[in-house]
C-alpha cells in the first residue's frame, strides 16, 4: 500500500510541477492556438509522469519472471518516444512550429530521459553511473547559474540530435529483460560517453566562442 501511495505522490508531484511551468511560460507562446503538435508533447509528459511514479516500486517492474510488466513498459516507452517524431511534423506541416515548441519537445525528451535513467538505476540491473545519462543535461544548466558562457545560445547541430537519439535508444534496450549483465553496461557505457563528448564539445564551443 505504501509503494502505491509514493507511485501516486511522485506522479502527481511532477505532473503539477510541469503544469506549473507550462502555466508559467504559456505567455511565450506566440500563435493563438496551442497547436497539435504541443498537444501530442503534453500526451508524452503525462505518460513521462506516468512512467515516474513507477520509480519507487521499480524492483516489482522487474520481478515477474515472465517479464510482462518490463515488456510493457518498454512498449509504452518507445511509442511514446515515436510520438517525438510525429509532433515535429505536425508543427512544420500546420505552420505552427516555434522555439516555444521546439523548448517544450526537448524538456520532455530531457525528463524523460531521468525517469529512465532513474527507473533502471533503482532496479539495481547496474551501477548509479547510469543516473549520468539522465542528470547531464540539468548539470550542465544548473552550472550556467554560475558560468556565464554556458548560459549562451548554441547553433542547432545534427550531432547533438543523434546523440540524443542514441541516449534515449540504450535506455529503451536497458529496460528490455534480453538486455542484462555486461551488454547493459556496454550500451549504457557507450550512450554515455557520446553524451559527454557532445557535452563536452558544446562547451569548449561556447569558451571558445563568447563575447569578451
Amino acid at each position: 500500500m505504501g509503494g502505491h501511495s509514493a507511485s501516486m505522490a511522485v506522479s502527481l508531484v511532477l505532473w503539477v510541477l510541469i503544469a506549473l511551468i507550462l502555466w508559467r511560460t504559456l505567455p511565450f507562446h506566440p500563435h493563438s492556438s496551442f497547436g497539435k503538435a504541443n498537444y501530442i508533447t503534453l500526451l508524452r509528459a503525462v505518460v513521462t509522469t506516468i512512467v515516474a511514479g513507477l520509480i519507487p516500486t521499480a524492483h516489482l517492474v522487474f520481478a515477474n519472471a515472465q517479464h510482462t510488466a518490463q515488456w510493457l513498459l518498454t512498449v509504452v516507452v518507445v511509442v511514446t518516444l515515436a510520438l517525438d517524431g510525429v509532433d515535429g511534423y505536425l508543427a512544420r506541416n500546420s505552420g505552427l512550429s516555434s522555439k516555444y515548441g521546439a523548448r517544450f519537445d526537448m524538456e520532455i525528451d530531457a525528463l524523460l530521459a531521468l525517469v529512465l535513467a532513474l527507473l533502471i538505476w533503482r532496479t539495481g540491473s547496474v551501477g548509479a553511473w547510469v543516473l549520468g545519462l539522465g542528470i547531464m543535461r540539468y548539470a550542465f544548466v544548473l552550472a550556467g547559474v554560475w558560468l556565464t558562457p554556458l548560459r549562451a545560445p548554441l547553433l542547432p547541430s545534427l550531432r547533438r540530435k543523434t546523440v540524443c537519439v542514441i541516449q534515449l535508444a540504450a535506455l529503451c534496450m536497458m529496460l528490455t529483460p534480453i538486455v542484462t549483465g555486461n551488454l547493459a553496461v556496454c550500451i549504457g557505457v557507450t550512450a554515455l560517453c557520446c553524451l559527454a563528448a557532445s557535452f563536452a564539445r558544446d562547451i569548449i564551443w561556447l569558451y571558445t566562442h563568447q563575447r569578451t
